[in-house]
């Protein structure tokens, strides 16, 4: 698949906010590393949290070693539904809202039928930045909704 670029051009003010979170699933879906950094912030440090599992990734290192490491390895799918923006005219911050629907092959196991998968809905909350005309996440909160299949996939 090709490379893609990190800025897209004539994207409106909402859709160019939804696109931090956008570029982050498809880097973990393609494992590309720099689409991926593109994301978050860096003008502090980027948080990650996940509560359920009291995962708590400070700075980009962590984040990619607890979560970029693990999943991009994998044959993935990441889908965003009922997506909420909250961006004044002008701002720049934002808060965002996701219904994520997940799935999670090992690697080579994704078009084969009935391979083991994970399976998973979260919510997502993030809070985001603007950096020289585009949006990266500061802080991204996850909360589990539900799992269904082979938790050993993303080792646990």
């Amino acid at each position: 698949m090709d490379k893609q670029p990190i800025a897209l051009p004539s994207l409106t003010p909402r859709e160019a906010v939804l696109d931090a979170y956008y570029r982050i699933a498809w880097a973990l879906d393609y494992n590309d590393w720099e689409l991926f950094q593109s994301g978050w912030t860096t003008q502090s440090e980027p948080a990650l949290h996940i509560e359920e599992h009291g995962r708590h990734h400070v700075g980009i290192e962590e984040i990619k070693t607890g979560l970029f490491d693990v999943v991009s390895e994998l044959d993935t799918q990441h889908i965003a539904t009922n997506a909420r923006v909250h961006l004044e005219p002008g701002a720049k911050t934002a808060r965002m809202w996701i219904m994520a629907l997940n799935q999670h092959f090992r690697k080579g196991q994704q078009a084969k039928a009935g391979s083991p998968r994970l399976w998973g809905g979260n919510q997502y909350m993030f809070d985001l930045v603007e950096e020289d005309g585009v949006w990266k996440v500061q802080t991204w909160s996850v909360r589990m909704g539900w799992n269904e299949g082979d938790l050993s996939i993303v080792g646990r």
